[in-house]
């Protein structure tokens, strides 16, 4: 008698069909089929080739995770190297008048299949691989630590408040209002500190509050969550930054999307909706806002992926030609990264972003463009440099995966140093996928220092024997006088 198909089998296989299905119908929507007969075959083929190796990631990988740092790098590579990009080829549009010739766009495939097979070559989980040292420092949160931050929320609300007005802070086209008389290091300084304390005074609430399910926290959770409505406004930030603080709270809140699928088919849903959906509020203020705007974007999802929103590829054989004109940068790129925040008065000929430097050399006016990271590994250290890179932040990104997921099982109820960060660097390591190094190594580097002070308080607070702060002394000596 044959054998019937385990029911945790079929499950399995009905989600990755439905996977499957959703990611190849993307693209089938929207590809001129009228012109395939005319395209260069050998470049369909690339295309199709790494287009299959990005979905075989993706399916690789949500079978043993239900998210994931890897995870996030092959749905980018996925949306932006392949979707976007072939059907940009296909369609003869690349954004900002790029025009690669074939060559160009074959060698950028080839070094994208390179990339990937370096890429997964890292994946080789280590469930007995010793921990790090600082990964499972405890945070010890109290409900005097919670009530803190709440005051830290209110703090920063009244600020943003005052200084720019609730309307100007629900919107991108007017939060700049917040900073309004700083300069760059100063607006980005103040916009890192303020918003990720504000998002992660909420995520500390609602840990302790799973810890000790204590009514009172309630109030804590509420007002520091019209505090994030405000300060962290998904219509006013920035997208990865928008994303980056709801995605780790939705992550924090919602334990079922750490299981199965249902995380990648929500963020899949967030990309090719909510993503063009939001950019609207970068040149509309509320004022100006209407409805009709979301309903003429909806009505052309389609053509989404060939703007300048999914610019991403076309940046990669553009830059194969910029190379061959103005050679490599041997690490400088790299080394202006790591050091995002030393000013420019001590250090004139600081780098700028990589495709910022590209596309000023290469005599444009507009060079806010992406830059991904083959990309800089390319314009860095040359074809070297793709596969240094590929291999680095393969192994980067696998190793965090391992280690929190080791973590998540051997203690999931442990509010640990890696625990809590590792959910909200999953939208910031989508963005550093799509570039530049510059920005996203500030943001990375500048939200993890805003976590970590507020980590050590959180110890500090959390000491037996602890000084009062000078006014809780004052107020004493004051009811004993």
């Amino acid at each position: 008698m044959r054998q019937l198909i385990p029911v945790d089998r079929l499950k399995h296989l009905t989600e990755n069909y439905l996977l499957m299905v959703v990611l190849l119908l993307i693209p089938l929507a929207t590809l001129p089929f009228s012109k395939l007969g005319e395209l260069n075959m050998w470049i369909i083929a690339t295309f199709c080739l790494n287009g299959g190796l990005f979905l075989w990631q993706i399916l690789r990988e949500t079978r043993r995770r239900a998210f994931s740092m890897a995870m996030m790098h092959w749905i980018f590579c996925y949306l932006f190297f392949f979707l976007a990009g072939f059907l940009q080829y296909a369609h003869g549009t690349f954004p900002w008048s790029a025009a690669p010739g074939d060559n160009a766009v074959i060698l950028a495939n080839l070094l994208l299949t390179v990339w990937t097979f370096l890429f997964s070559a890292t994946c080789r989980e280590r469930r007995s691989a010793k921990s790090w040292r600082w990964e499972k420092i405890e945070i010890p949160l109290t409900d005097r630590f919670i009530h803190v931050c709440t005051a830290l929320s209110l703090l920063i609300l009244a600020y943003g408040l005052v200084k720019a007005g609730p309307s100007a802070l629900l919107s991108r086209a007017s939060y700049y209002l917040l900073y309004d008389g700083m300069g760059q290091m100063g607006t980005l300084l103040l916009g890192t500190i303020l918003q990720s304390a504000t998002c992660l005074s909420l995520a500390f609430a609602i840990l302790r509050y799973k810890q000790t399910k204590r009514r009172l926290l309630w109030v804590d959770m509420a007002l520091c969550a019209v505090a994030v409505f405000f300060i962290c406004s998904p219509t006013g930030l920035a997208r990865y930054k928008a994303a980056t603080v709801y995605i780790g709270l939705l992550l924090l809140v919602l334990p079922m999307l750490s299981r199965g699928k249902k995380f990648t088919y929500l963020f899949l849903l967030g990309m090719t909706v909510a993503w063009p959906v939001l950019n609207v509020f970068r040149l509309v203020t509320v004022q100006g806002f209407t409805w009709s705007m979301v309903t003429s974007l909806m009505n052309s999802l389609g053509e989404e992926f060939l703007t300048a929103n999914y610019d991403a590829y076309s940046m990669l054989p553009v830059a194969i030609e910029y190379m061959g004109s103005f050679g490599i940068t041997y690490g400088l790129q790299l080394v202006g990264a790591f050091l995002f925040f030393v000013p420019r008065a001590l250090w004139p000929n600081k780098p700028v972003g990589t495709g910022c430097m590209m596309f000023t050399d290469l005599g444009y006016s507009f060079t806010n463009v992406s830059a991904p990271l083959p990309m800089e590994g390319l314009l860095n250290f040359g074809y070297p440099g793709v596969i240094l890179f590929a291999l680095i932040f393969g192994w980067l990104f696998h190793r965090l995966d391992d280690h929190y997921w080791r973590q998540r099982e051997t203690s999931p109820q442990q509010n640990t140093l890696l625990s809590v960060l590792y959910p909200f660097m999953l939208s910031p390591v989508f963005f550093l996928c799509r570039g530049d190094m510059l920005n996203s190594f500030s943001f990375i580097i500048g939200f993890t220092a805003v976590y970590l002070a507020l980590v050590i308080l959180a110890k500090w607070m959390a000491r037996e024997k602890q000084p009062l702060p000078v006014i809780a002394v004052m107020l004493r000596r004051g009811r004993k006088g």
